[in-house]
């Protein structure tokens, strides 16, 4: 998507769309990597369901502004949208002492699997389908 973004290809509506969903997907995949909500809810006293909070409005401003050109990827996006739920209501869960859950760490890195799988397929897919078809 960021390739695809800085290239031009498929005009300026269709770089703006992918050059911030490649800026959103380096933030986020930085954030799994170095834990920045959790080491910032530590240095600040800011909950993390705060911090994750405006990783969500981040998401939700992105899909708002650029629905009209994600329109065929929207089966992915939602599946990467639930599995995203289902991560971060369980680590949640966890959070507030449900630690004890048998398989609860599995489910949890599985759903966050699925929904890293579904969003870089729909940036995969749409990337390719908004710079050939502009």
């Amino acid at each position: 998507a960021g390739f695809a973004a800085w290239t031009g290809l498929g005009g300026p509506a269709a770089s703006r769309a992918l050059g911030w969903a490649a800026a959103l997907s380096v933030l986020l995949g930085l954030d799994d990597l170095f834990r920045f909500h959790e080491h910032l809810s530590n240095v600040t006293g800011i909950t993390e369901a705060l911090f994750l909070g405006v990783y969500l409005a981040a998401a939700a401003v992105w899909v708002g502004r650029h629905r009209h050109a994600l329109v065929p990827e929207t089966p992915l996006l939602l599946l990467a949208a639930a599995g995203f739920a289902v991560s971060l209501g369980l680590d949640l869960a966890q959070e507030v002492g449900a630690e004890g859950l048998a398989g609860v760490y599995v489910v949890e890195e599985g759903a966050k699997l699925v929904g890293i799988q579904c969003w870089a397929a729909a940036l995969a897919v749409g990337s390719r389908r908004l710079v050939t078809t502009g």
